[in-house]
């Protein structure tokens, strides 16, 4: 994607949402098609701030051009999507499959004394 002269901040901020959404979805669609009719999980990632995303101290305000969060609805319907760039390890949206894994040990002062996790995910039959 390529900014336009232009553009207001708003417009700027749309595009950019639709191409991350639209990228997105087309590699799902690629993924899908390899699966063809096996069991297979289908898995995204991404390092990125989404919506409703509860942050740390510790989590510098990052922009992805003008993007300051990726709403949830727009990821695909992947079996599970793994995210990184927010420390506490949290669900997204209340979706089970959608998740941060939140970092192993405390990057700020406000993360001293919180519990730390991993999160191990099993999939049969290709669902979690």
């Amino acid at each position: 994607m390529t900014s336009q002269a232009g553009h207001s901040g708003r417009e700027k901020q749309q595009l950019l949402l639709h191409a991350i959404s639209d990228y997105y979805q087309e590699q799902y669609q690629q993924a899908c098609a390899l699966r063809g009719d096996r069991p297979l999980p289908i898995i995204a990632s991404g390092h990125l701030t989404t919506v409703g995303a509860s942050k740390s101290d510790a989590v510098r305000d990052i922009y992805i051009g003008t993007l300051d969060a990726f709403p949830a609805q727009h990821f695909p319907p992947a079996d599970y999507i793994a995210l990184g760039h927010i420390h506490r390890a949290q669900m997204v949206g209340g979706c089970e499959h959608i998740r941060y894994s939140g970092s192993p040990l405390p990057l700020s002062f406000d993360e001293t004394g919180k519990a730390k996790s991993v999160h191990l995910v099993s999939f049969s039959e290709g669902r979690l």
